[in-house]
C-alpha cells in the first residue's frame, strides 16, 4: 500500500504494510479533561511560546558536552577506536551498524551527572517562566526520570520527532497530561508529574 502525503507544497510517497489499520479514538482535548501544567499561560492557546534562553542555556556548551559523552561511549565499546578528531558531526564515520545499535543502548540512558553544563539553572529558569517547581522525579513510579541522547546517522530512519510521553499513564493518573518530551529542545516535568525524560536529537 502507498501512502501520499502534501507537506508544505511538497508530494510524499511512501510504501507500508497493505494490512495497516487506520483507527481514531475519542474526539476529546486531553488537555481539557486533565489538569495541564501549562493551562494558565498566555500562550496556551498558540501551543508554544518563543523565549530568549541565551542568558541561561549555551547550545555550543551542550553540544560540547554530548559530542563527550558520546565520543565517551564509543571508546568504552571500541577502545582500539582512534577518536582523536572525532566530531559529532562526523559520528557516522567512526562507527557501524553494529557498534552504533551498542552506542545508543548506552546514549539512551544518562543522567544530569553525566554532563558538564549547569543544568540544575536550565531547570530552575524554566521552573521560574512556568511558575512550578520541575524536576526529574517520577512520583508515579518513585524513580528519577532519565535523558535520552538521540543519535541519528545520515540516511536512519531512527529520528522521533517532538512528542508526549505521557499519554501511557492516563488510566491511573490525571496528572499525566502534565509531562512531555521533546527532541532537539530542553524539557523537565513538574515534581508532580510522571513524566520528565530530556531528549535531545542529534542529527549527524
Amino acid at each position: 500500500m502507498r501512502l501520499s502525503y502534501t507537506i508544505d507544497g511538497r508530494e510524499f510517497s511512501v510504501e507500508c504494510d497493505p494490512e495497516t489499520a487506520f483507527f481514531a479514538g475519542e474526539d476529546v482535548c486531553l488537555a481539557e479533561r486533565f489538569d495541564d501544567l501549562v493551562a494558565a499561560e498566555d500562550w496556551y492557546r498558540d501551543g508554544y511560546a518563543i523565549i530568549d534562553s541565551t542568558r541561561f542555556f549555551d547550545s555550543a556548551e551542550v553540544r560540547e558536552d554530548v559530542e563527550r559523552v558520546v565520543r565517551r561511549s564509543i571508546a568504552e565499546l571500541a577502545p582500539d577506536a582512534d577518536l582523536s578528531a572525532f566530531r559529532l558531526g562526523d559520528y557516522h564515520k567512526y562507527v557501524d551498524d553494529a557498534l552504533h545499535a551498542r552506542v545508543i543502548r548506552k546514549t539512551r540512558r544518562l543522567f544530569p551527572k553525566d554532563f558538564g553544563f549547569d543544568e540544575a539553572r536550565i531547570v530552575g529558569e524554566l521552573s521560574e517562566l512556568l511558575g512550578v517547581k520541575l524536576g526529574y522525579r517520577n512520583p508515579l513510579e518513585s524513580s528519577d526520570q532519565w535523558i535520552i541522547a538521540r543519535i541519528n546517522p545520515p540516511g536512519s530512519v531512527g529520528f522521533n520527532p517532538a512528542h508526549k510521553d505521557a499519554h501511557g499513564a492516563l488510566s491511573t493518573s490525571s496528572a499525566a497530561s502534565r509531562g512531555w518530551s521533546t527532541s532537539g529542545s530542553r524539557s523537565a516535568a513538574s515534581a508532580r508529574e510522571p513524566v520528565s525524560r530530556w531528549r535531545r536529537a542529534l542529527i549527524s
